[in-house]
């Protein structure tokens, strides 16, 4: 999780609080996964999706779970994630580009439209979301 996180008002007088300052967001760490490690949050989109499912159920059980994931639900879940959600869309368009297969620096960003407070209103609908890949731009496009 990202943004800070405050622990001043945890002296020990009362039921521990939780406080964040700034905006929230999620860490997603690196697109591909290191040497010898195994895929984990947007890494399941893009990386060994052949052994998707079975990277996904290995994600989210521990050694101290002792009932395994169905993995026809996870399937299911992973299918219906497919058709409906927007991101997974775009994190699945990563996995074709050139750059990916050569290790070379390549960043996906996510950028929302700012025309309403943030406050208030939800991030975007699958039509205003864009990605940009670093170095995937014609002189002219700019």
């Amino acid at each position: 999780m990202g943004g800070r996180i405050h622990n001043s008002t945890n002296d020990g007088k009362g039921p521990d609080v939780f406080r964040l300052h700034s905006q929230n967001m999620h860490l997603m760490g690196d697109l591909l996964p290191g040497v010898e490690e195994t895929p984990r949050f947007s890494q399941l989109y893009i990386y060994d999706t052949d052994n998707e499912v079975f990277n996904q159920m290995r994600n989210a059980s521990s050694s101290a779970t002792k009932n395994p994931c169905d993995a026809s639900v996870v399937m299911q879940l992973s299918q219906m994630l497919d058709s409906i959600n927007p991101l997974v869309k775009v994190f699945r368009s990563v996995k074709d580009h050139p750059s990916l297969s050569s290790r070379d620096s390549l960043r996906l960003k996510l950028i929302k439209k700012s025309t309403t407070d943030a406050r208030i209103y939800n991030l975007p609908t699958a039509d205003e979301i864009a990605a940009l890949i670093v170095g995937d731009f014609d002189p002219e496009n700019v």
